[in-house]
């Protein structure tokens, strides 16, 4: 189910992520949102659960007048680009239709 715009996009109830305006911890939405990928137990490898919210949360950016920009960021040293390999087979492969989805829609890579 699609989410509307929110009010507030740190009231977002969203799963390994953390979304917060900047200034963080304003009210309402702002022209800039930080979105930081929560996953340091797994090195933030991209899982269907951040698929699903990316899936979300990006088509709201662009329909949202208030926001400008976005960041993404991650919440550890570690950061891997690759797939959760200790996921399942269908999910190891949602996760690379994921990694594609984000490389051309998001990124703009082909």
């Amino acid at each position: 189910m699609p989410m509307g715009i929110p009010k507030s996009y740190e009231t977002l109830p969203v799963i390994d992520f953390k979304v917060l305006h900047h200034p963080e911890g304003a009210p309402v939405a702002t022209p800039v949102v930080v979105v930081t990928l929560n996953r340091p137990d797994k090195n933030n490898v991209f899982s269907t659960s951040l698929m699903d919210t990316f899936e979300k949360l990006y088509p709201l950016f662009d329909v949202d007048e208030r926001r400008q920009n976005h960041r993404i960021d991650r919440d550890w040293e570690d950061l891997c680009a690759g797939a959760d390999l200790k996921a399942t087979e269908v999910e190891r492969e949602v996760g690379k239709v994921g990694q594609r989805y984000m490389l051309e829609t998001i990124f703009h890579i082909p």
